[in-house]
């Protein structure tokens, strides 16, 4: 197979992020969160995480309510990946 080459990944998940693929932004964020293809960073993880979630990414939306402490944040980010089709946000939303 082809080898995993994370900063690649990162690359080109930021290219595609910037033309409001949300998706992708969500795909960065999780590189970025986990430090694969480079550092880790919480900050830029989140901003990749928003702009995933404005881009209408349910995934990025459960991922940005996870790193937010404001319960009333968390609630509607919960609710805006819910209604984007995320299972586990809906869960989240009512626990």
């Amino acid at each position: 197979g082809v080898p995993e080459d994370f900063a690649k990944a990162r690359e080109l998940y930021a290219r595609a992020c910037a033309k409001r693929n949300g998706n992708a932004c969500n795909n960065l964020g999780v590189l970025v969160e986990s430090g694969k293809g480079g550092a880790a960073d919480e900050v830029k993880a989140i901003d990749a995480y928003r702009q995933g979630c404005d881009a209408d990414t349910g995934t990025a939306c459960m991922n940005l309510a996870r790193k937010t402490t404001d319960k009333a944040k968390q609630l509607v980010l919960y609710d805006k990946g819910c209604t984007l089709g995320e299972k586990s946000a809906c869960a989240a939303a009512t626990s």
